[in-house]
């Protein structure tokens, strides 16, 4: 007689749980991955997991897959975004009105968006995923929402209201005690403190992600602690200081599979060296990078700028022109843009092109009252009104251009940012000699023995000759 047949094992809810188990071994793996420094493995595992838990319908997984996908991507720079956003679309639309399961996919969707460029869509859906969690009182999915809202907010104009978001972020991070989410909102606080030039809540937030990515031992959180330390550095003028501690960041950086370390270490030395009046040592490097389409794009104001501080004229007059074709809209839209500008500015300045400096002064105008701070952190160039001084003086515009440079002295000398207020009194006491009202010329005079003896102090070799030589 044959046995009777039995039942499969497998019913609907062991397959479940054995999606939930699968789905929780891939995050895992992925965060030890992305944690480790291997991101490109770490995006595969993770895209796998958002997979199964969008067809769960599972917050709490979502909500970890999401997490993950949007660290590779502000971490590493990697184009996760077009998969999570599909997976995050799809999971929306069957998500009910007003449940933490929306919220979290809304978080998770903002991050995403704006890896594509839909900022604006992007802070609607972190607002309305974070407003949701407001009302339930679950502080986990409303950092993340935050996360999602401070992703979108990339201008240098929303610094403030970034950091207010920042802030709260921090709040809600502590009380879920999630470390990845403090870490994120210690890095949006000490970022977006240095652009409004507030430079104690700054360097608060910076003591304590150190601390934290000393504790943890991550590789990204130690090199993005290096890199700020080394603008901090920078800012005070402790040259040699900052340049250890960028090669320190470089040591470990070089150990992720990506490679844009080496840019924002390119843009370290650049800083450095341009102050110490070594410009000459970093020109073949930047000719050789800026014949790749990537470099041509990002590094055309730079090359400009290295010919203006060579005093080679004909040179920076050429590329200037081709960085100007059509009023400079190849400059990429992203973070950098900012300080891209004010290359172009002094580049500007040396060749005396009124027509551009209108232009540019324009342009620079709404970020009067922030510090141009680099996209990583990396590096600072204090007051952005020291550029717009420099540029109203081009015009002769006198007032203006003092009331520039009073503002740049007034930030620059808050922040302790000595290299940039020893330029800010340079070229404050060079438009005062152009302009040569009466006391204009004593009042040069104090500026300029202010500025030479820091130039000496600091060792700002290329300061000191322009001071000595009575150059622009």
């Amino acid at each position: 007689m044959l046995p009777e047949k039995t039942s499969e094992p497998d019913s609907d809810q062991q397959q479940h749980e054995l999606a939930e188990r699968r789905c929780d071994l891939l995050l895992a793996m992925g965060e030890a991955q992305r944690r480790n420094g291997q991101p490109l493995n770490a995006q595969q595992t993770l895209i796998r997991a958002a997979d199964i838990a969008q067809r769960l319908l599972s917050a709490e997984l979502i909500g970890q897959a999401a997490l993950g996908l949007s660290a590779l991507a502000f971490q590493f720079g990697l184009p996760v975004a077009p998969t999570a956003t599909r997976l995050f679309q799809q999971t929306l639309e069957r998500s009910p009105q007003d449940s933490l399961l929306r919220a979290t996919i809304l978080g998770g969707l903002a991050t995403a968006l704006v890896m594509v460029g839909d900022n604006e869509r992007a802070f609607e859906y972190g607002r309305e995923g974070a407003e949701i969690a407001r009302r339930a009182d679950d502080p986990e999915v409303l950092a993340m929402g935050l996360l999602g809202m401070l992703f979108a907010l990339q201008s240098p104009q929303q610094a403030q209201q970034r950091l207010a978001y920042a802030s709260e972020m921090l709040q809600s991070a502590s009380a879920c005690n999630s470390k990845e989410l403090i870490c994120f909102a210690l890095w949006w606080c000490a970022y977006s403190a240095f652009q409004i030039g507030d430079v104690v809540t700054a360097s608060q937030a910076l003591e304590e992600y150190r601390q934290r990515a000393e504790k943890a031992r991550e590789p990204f959180y130690l090199y993005c602690t290096k890199n700020f330390q080394a603008c901090q550095a920078s800012i005070r003028g402790h040259f040699e200081e900052c340049e250890h501690l960028a090669q320190e960041a470089l040591a470990i950086g070089q150990n992720f599979e990506v490679q844009h370390v080496s840019g924002v270490f390119g843009t370290q030395m650049f800083t450095l060296q341009r102050e110490q009046g070594r410009l000459r040592e970093v020109e073949p490097l930047l000719r050789h990078f800026m014949r790749t389409s990537e470099g041509a794009k990002a590094w055309g104001p730079g090359l400009a700028l290295i010919y203006a501080e060579l005093g080679l004229t004909d040179e920076a007059r050429a590329q200037f022109e081709q960085v100007a074709v059509g009023d400079f809209a190849g400059i990429p839209d992203d973070a950098n843009w900012l300080p891209c500008l004010t290359y172009l500015a002094d580049v500007c300045n040396f060749l005396g092109d009124k027509a551009r400096a209108a232009l540019i002064y324009e342009q620079l105008l709404p970020y009067q009252k922030l510090a141009v701070l680099i996209a990583t952190g990396s590096a600072c160039y204090g007051s952005a009104s020291r550029y717009l001084g420099t540029l109203a003086t081009t015009l002769e515009r006198w007032d203006e251009a003092e009331q520039h440079f009073q503002d740049a002295l007034a930030m620059n000398s808050a922040m302790n940012a000595h290299p940039w207020l020893a330029h800010t009194q340079y070229q404050y006491a060079r438009m005062l000699l152009a302009r040569d009202q009466a006391g204009d010329g004593d009042k040069a005079a104090a500026l300029l023995k202010e500025a030479l003896a820091t130039a000496r102090e600091l060792g700002m070799r290329a300061l000191e000759q322009r001071i000595t030589n009575g150059s622009p």
